[in-house]
């Protein structure tokens, strides 16, 4: 009976168990042993000691013992044919587990083989080295012009290939999901996608609708993009602090006629605060690196260093290793031009960022402030009224209106409030000239064309400190995890429909009951939007309010009584719930962006009247706007036939050919990768062409041909 069964179960892949039976371990045995250093380490075994212990040789040939104690994992069987550690499809191997999934992807990245797939997967580990892997030539190769695709290796090349052929071939619009954690490369590859399709879409016909320099303005996004959404943090010279859904629209011969760009959840903190080793934006950069070096734009601007502004100069790391900023700038330049913004307008790009960066060090809300001056001359608004409302908010109280001096702390939030905003309105004003710029000439040709999306997306992630933005991003991650098994699923039991293979229930992780308590009124995120509204809302009020939901889903943090923990498919994450209130209310002081929008300058004017504050006062709250837009993407991929690329990352230090086995098998199981072995592991795993299977059973094959030869 061919059916799904959703299955609550532990991590996928766990060799978890309350009893170990050393018979079942023979002597001689080939084993994989679990290494707190290593995660699991290969190994022969020796003498059998008693129920829960065996002596083994490493790798060293130095005898050793293991002894289960009851936690952890169990030593499993280990494949010793060398080729299996080569193999470049992971449910492929003979042994479906752990170890033998993360010694395959150690084996191959350590000889620089840095793509391996898993079945519909691409597993990318990241090389941090440049080795010649994306040259012109090679994505001829992959174009499918003289050789199959499925002859060639595991590549980036080969995803693009196969979605674009796969869009050919049936007329249905794809995506590309690519993720993974901070560090682990995804910029790089779906950055490489596009110039997959880029180069291919210009080697095909062309119709009417096609635009010559589409292809070019396509890659250009990429530059401008990161420049305003990618910063330096900790784990990632290059990390993309935002989603990006990108959709390259095609024509009926495979011709690109235009793009469209969709964003989610751009880390507005960031603007204003970055820790120890960080970097706020990389445009702040750019830009007073551009200005130091005499950038001919830049001239009489006033722009001072980076250390000299407190929104670049927290975390003491204004520059990158190999990476020239004043250089970048000139690019930046470059990219936004083929972008559909031109000089003239990003004049008052740099205008609108040097006053932001005034802004931050405004310690005074008075028209003595040096800075506070110079950012109301940026922004052509009046410093008196700027400076009232820098330390003022008003107050209705009945049918009265009262105006309540703020104290200093006050004062900052309210000054850090508007930085981020502006910045915020400033990324979405050059998105949509960015789309404006993309789009195709017409609507018809958009009506008539079929798309490839590729989403850039962040992967789980678990930090020291989690707090609104990590249990977003764990969000999203949840529910594309449920796309991911339902569809890993589809592929299994189509594979078997098709060999004409009768098979039983297979069971697979099903992380829908976590996604409908983040989701229900009563959740994680109705409950917060709940106590936004109460008078006397507070951070502590709601996290005690979510510990009394008393569901599986949402424990206690010890010690920690305004913190709370929710158990997602990946892992568990202890989120601390100081800030979830305001990060959520979103708010900003109304009376301050009508300062800034009665703006003598058309430009300032024009990017202040277009604030969801102004306009909608009565706006959705931000945790709820973001369920709403992860809806409609869901919905979108939905409606493709979908691509994946999980990302790792192989190490914290950021070297080459080093490789840390717990940190990757961390990954691999929040990725999904793991349930995609589990749930292959749970049919039929073992597969091989026939070919390969009369080299491997000869003495069964010919067996086999006697009974038949016999029974005739």
């Amino acid at each position: 009976q061919n059916h799904n069964k959703h299955k609550e179960a532990p991590n996928p892949l766990s060799t978890h168990t309350p009893h170990m039976d050393t018979t079942v371990f023979k002597q001689g045995a080939a084993v994989w042993i679990p290494d707190e250093q290593e995660g699991w380490i290969p190994g022969v075994v020796g003498k059998l000691i008693d129920a829960n212990t065996f002596e083994y040789n490493g790798v060293d040939g130095k005898p050793r013992t293991f002894k289960y104690t009851g936690k952890g994992s169990l030593p499993t069987a280990r494949n010793t044919t060398l080729s299996e550690d080569r193999l470049d499809d992971l449910t492929r191997m003979s042994y479906l587990n752990q170890p033998t999934v993360m010694n395959t992807i150690r084996t191959r990245y350590m000889e620089d083989v840095i793509y391996t797939y898993s079945g519909l997967v691409l597993v990318s580990v990241n090389p941090y080295k440049d080795f010649g892997l994306y040259k012109e030539e090679l994505m001829e190769t992959y174009s499918g012009g003289k050789r199959a695709l499925s002859d060639l290796p595991p590549h980036i090349f080969s995803i693009a290939s196969s979605a674009l052929h796969s869009l050919r071939a049936t007329k249905r619009s794809q995506s590309i999901i690519v993720s993974g954690e901070s560090g682990a490369g995804k910029t790089e590859n779906a950055r490489h996608i596009m110039r997959y399709f880029a180069k291919a879409a210009k080697a095909g016909k062309s119709t009417a609708a096609h635009r010559d320099g589409i292809e070019e303005a396509v890659l250009a996004t990429s530059p401008v993009l990161e420049a305003f959404g990618n910063a330096k943090t900790i784990r990632n010279d290059n990390s993309s602090r935002f989603g990006k859904y990108m959709q390259v629209l095609f024509d009926e011969y495979g011709g690109i006629i235009g793009a469209e760009i969709k964003t989610y959840l751009l880390e507005k903190t960031r603007v204003v605060y970055q820790a120890k080793n960080e970097r706020n934006y990389h445009v702040f950069y750019c830009l007073c690196a551009g200005a130091q070096a005499g950038n001919a734009d830049l001239a009489n601007s006033g722009l001072l260093s980076w250390r000299d502004y407190a929104y670049t100069n927290q975390g003491d790391c204004g520059t990158i290793p190999r990476y020239d900023d004043a250089g970048e700038f000139e690019k930046l330049q470059s990219a936004m031009e083929q972008s559909g913004i031109p000089k003239a307008e990003q004049a008052n790009v740099w205008r609108t960022l040097h006053a932001i960066l005034c802004i931050g060090n405004i310690k005074q809300a008075s028209e003595q402030d040096q800075f506070l001056l110079k950012a109301a001359q940026l922004l052509h608004i009046d410093p008196a009224g700027f400076a009232k409302f820098l330390r003022v908010k008003k107050l209705v109280m009945g049918k009265e209106t009262v105006e309540k001096e703020l104290d200093q702390a006050q004062i900052i939030n309210n000054r850090d409030a508007l930085a981020k905003h502006i910045y915020e309105l400033l990324f979405d004003w050059i998105l949509a000239k960015i789309n404006i710029a993309l789009a195709p000439p017409d609507s018809a040709a958009k009506a008539n064309s079929t798309f490839i999306g590729v989403l850039d997306i962040y992967g789980f992630e678990r930090m020291i400190a989690n707090s609104f933005e990590q249990f977003c991003i764990n969000y999203a991650n949840e529910k594309l995890q449920s796309e991911f098994c339902e569809k890993v699923f589809k592929v299994e039991q189509a594979t078997y429909e098709r060999e004409g293979i009768s098979w039983s229930t297979i069971d697979f992780n099903d992380n829908q009951p976590c996604i409908d308590i983040i989701e229900s009124k009563t959740g994680v995120i109705g409950l917060l939007d709940d106590e936004c509204r109460v008078p006397n809302g507070s951070d502590k009020g709601y996290a005690d309010k979510l510990l009394k939901l008393n569901n599986k889903y949402i424990a206690p943090v010890r010690f920690k009584n305004d913190h709370f923990c929710i158990k997602h498919y990946a892992y568990d994450v202890e989120y601390g719930s100081e800030g979830f209130l305001e990060k959520n209310r979103d708010q900003v002081n109304i009376d301050l962006l009508k300062v800034v929008a009665s703006s003598s300058d058309a430009f300032c004017a024009q990017l202040l009247s277009c604030s969801p504050h102004i306009q909608s006062p009565n706006r959705a709250s931000t945790s709820t706007a973001f369920k709403q837009s992860l809806t409609q993407l869901m919905e979108m991929i939905r409606s493709t036939d979908t691509h994946y690329v999980r990302c790792i990352k192989p190490n914290e230090v950021k070297k080459p050919l080093t490789f840390d086995g717990p940190h990757v098998l961390q990954q691999l199981q929040a990725c999904g990768i793991l349930e995609t072995i589990r749930i292959s592991a749970a049919g039929y795993p073992g597969r091989w062409a026939f070919k390969e299977f009369a080299r491997r059973y000869p003495f069964a094959m010919l067996f086999s041909c006697l009974l038949i030869i016999n029974l005739n």
